[in-house]
């Protein structure tokens, strides 16, 4: 996926009129520490290889890549707050921004800007929508990731499953995601369950995972919901 990342560059630096010796200077905003700070983490350092394997080939014409980086603790406000923060230090780029809330009020930023922000990491439909030309996401969609998911385990067994979403856009792509993958080979979910982001309650969920005994499941929701539900 990285590779990606750089061929993405690439083609932004051959845009740039003025090549020179400088860097190509990418503005990151990533959220540390957060409940997703793993994840942010991981992110980052995968970027930082990539493009360190770049700089030793001698980068994109000559002009090696470096990452500009804040930590925004995944609050949105913040998000954009270290958006502008980023453009003030001559990035030419906005680059691997995490988390569906903070890259939405992104689109507004960039849209309004006329800033690119590549490599995004988001599987919201709502991201996605066409009219965010500026913002350039490689991640597959909730609904992509659940439809593989679910049709992997098909292959390798497994036919019972349930499907435990959180109710809003998020949740209910990666619902769609499960139930077209079990509806193309013959199946349905045994259970389905939908919780509130805000104030998950799993009573109901575990109620009815004891009831129908599915032997996988698929959780679309936000990573501190599922440490709860876990």
């Amino acid at each position: 996926m990285f590779r990606n990342y750089i061929t993405a560059c690439a083609c932004l630096a051959v845009h740039i009129a003025a090549l020179s010796a400088e860097p190509i200077r990418l503005g990151v905003s990533l959220p540390f520490t957060s409940p997703i700070g793993v994840n942010a983490k991981q992110f980052h350092e995968g970027a930082r290889v990539c493009f360190e394997e770049a700089n030793e080939r001698g980068g994109i014409r000559g002009r090696k890549i470096e990452m500009v980086t804040l930590d925004d603790n995944f609050n949105a406000a913040t998000v954009v707050e270290n958006a502008k923060t980023l453009l003030k230090q001559d990035v030419v780029a906005l680059f691997g921004f995490m988390g569906t809330p903070g890259i939405m009020e992104m689109v507004k930023f960039t849209n309004e800007n006329k800033v690119p922000l590549i490599g995004a990491v988001s599987g919201s439909p709502a991201v996605k929508d066409p009219r965010n030309r500026y913002v350039f996401v490689l991640r597959a969609s909730f609904m992509q990731e659940a439809s593989t998911a679910v049709n992997i385990g098909v292959i390798t067994g497994v036919k019972d499953w349930g499907v435990v979403y959180q109710e809003d856009g998020t949740g209910k792509a990666a619902l769609e995601g499960a139930r077209t993958s079990l509806e193309k080979n013959g199946l349905k979910p045994k259970m389905e369950s939908s919780f509130v982001a805000a104030k998950p309650d799993f009573t109901t969920t575990l109620e009815k995972i004891a009831a129908t005994q599915p032997t996988a499941l698929i959780f679309g929701g936000n990573a501190a919901a599922l440490a709860a539900f876990v």
